[in-house]
């Protein structure tokens, strides 16, 4: 009688395994995840402000030129082909003491693979700087 106590007991853990593993799988990817996207988004905060600051402080910078600062300061977690950048006013150089906004928008997917073979829906993240 022990050997069968003992065979439910292996069953049992066997099944609370099979339920438990999936659960830490999907919480550990969910993690990592979300450090993903709290990088990039600290990553576009960043170089919004180098937009903006190149906008305030260089003396005839074009729209071009101050998005080429902001998708220079970026780091390599960015792929910076799929940036927007926006200024406002559209026009710089802007007048003497007018605000300047730079907003920088990236799209993120979520749940994807490197290769494509999982494809999830994407998540576009923001960040916005204005310098006077």
């Amino acid at each position: 009688m022990e050997s069968c106590s003992r065979g439910s007991e292996f069953g049992g853990a066997f099944v609370e395994a099979a339920v438990v593993t999936p659960l830490l799988i999907m919480l550990i990817v969910s993690i990592m995840q979300f450090g993903y996207v709290y990088g990039v988004m600290s990553n576009l905060r960043g170089a919004s402000a180098v937009g903006a600051r190149a906008a305030i402080l260089g003396s005839g910078q074009t729209s071009q030129q101050v998005c080429s600062a902001a998708r220079n300061a970026l780091a390599s977690l960015i792929d910076t082909s799929q940036l927007n950048c926006y200024t406002s006013p559209s026009v710089l150089p802007a007048a003497a003491n007018a605000p300047v906004t730079i907003t920088l928008s990236y799209p993120v997917p979520i749940w994807s693979s490197p290769t494509g073979i999982l494809r999830g829906p994407t998540l576009t993240l923001t960040a916005q700087t204005t310098m006077q």
